[in-house]
This record gives structure tokens, C-alpha cells and sequence, in this order.
């Protein structure tokens, strides 16, 4: 008669064992799915916001800035046009070079931004670009107006 209670004591415990190891499974892949996502977030490079001016139409704005390599590499600066007040988007980069020096973009009209430096790298200059405005789609054109404009390498 005692080896039917055993036997159920038992189970009782293998089942509270498996749970028990169910749940520290579930933990353990949770924490590694954390990490994963936080070694690619942190792989991301920032970008920080310099300045922002406004076309004539107050419809597009174009964002001067910094991509923060966190590398021992010139800073490249990076020019985006978005949507007037809008957040940057990466299909908006007109413009991305390093070794910048006295940068200044200017609206000649809405659709019209010179881009001038004294001295840069330039890595990307897209001349024609249809961005998304308040109003709809714009076709834009950007010039470039670099002194001393280096070599990649």
C-alpha cells in the first residue's frame, strides 16, 4: 500500500521538475534574444542633428548632421531632406562626406538646395531626389559646391 503514494509523490515531482525547466528555458532564450537585439542596436550608428532649415514653402526642411561612428574615423556629415518637421529617414540623404569643412546648405527655392564646402570627402551626392512633402512629392535637386574636394582612396 506505501508504493502507490510514492509513485504519485514522484511524478508530483518530475512534473514540477519539467515545469521548472520549461520555465528556465523560456528565460534562457529570452535573455538571449536581449542580448542578440542589443549587440545589433548598439552596431546602429546615431545620428545627431546639427541643424535644420526650412525651405522657402516651409514644406521640406533639409538636416545637416553627425553619424557617430564610434570609430578613430573622420566624422562624415551627412545632409537629409525630409518632410517639414518630419523625422530623419534614410531615403532622404542627399548628401554624406567627411573631412567637411564650413558645410552650409542653402534653399535657392522649395525644390532648389546648394550644398557648399570649403573642403570635403564626399562619399554620396544625389543631384535628383523626389522626396515626400506636407503637400506630396517633390522633385528635388541638389548642387554641390565643393573648393577642394578629395579623393576617396
Amino acid at each position: 500500500m506505501s508504493e502507490a503514494p510514492d509513485k504519485s509523490r514522484t511524478s508530483a515531482v518530475l512534473r514540477s521538475v519539467t515545469r521548472i525547466l520549461a520555465a528556465l528555458a523560456v528565460v534562457g532564450v529570452l535573455v538571449v534574444v536581449v542580448f542578440v537585439g542589443l549587440f545589433f542596436w548598439l552596431l546602429i550608428p546615431s545620428v545627431r542633428e546639427v541643424n535644420r532649415i526650412p525651405n522657402p514653402g516651409m514644406t521640406l526642411d533639409a538636416v545637416l548632421a553627425e553619424k557617430e561612428t564610434d570609430a578613430t574615423v573622420a566624422t562624415p556629415i551627412v545632409v537629409y531632406v525630409v518632410a517639414h518637421g518630419g523625422d530623419i529617414d534614410e531615403s532622404g540623404l542627399v548628401f554624406q562626406a567627411d573631412h567637411v569643412q564650413k558645410l552650409s546648405a542653402v534653399w535657392s527655392s522649395d525644390d532648389q538646395l546648394v550644398i557648399t564646402a570649403d573642403q570635403a570627402r564626399v562619399f554620396r551626392h544625389r543631384p535628383n531626389q523626389e522626396v515626400s512633402s506636407r503637400r506630396g512629392r517633390v522633385a528635388l535637386r541638389v548642387s554641390l559646391k565643393v573648393k577642394t574636394l578629395e579623393p576617396l582612396h
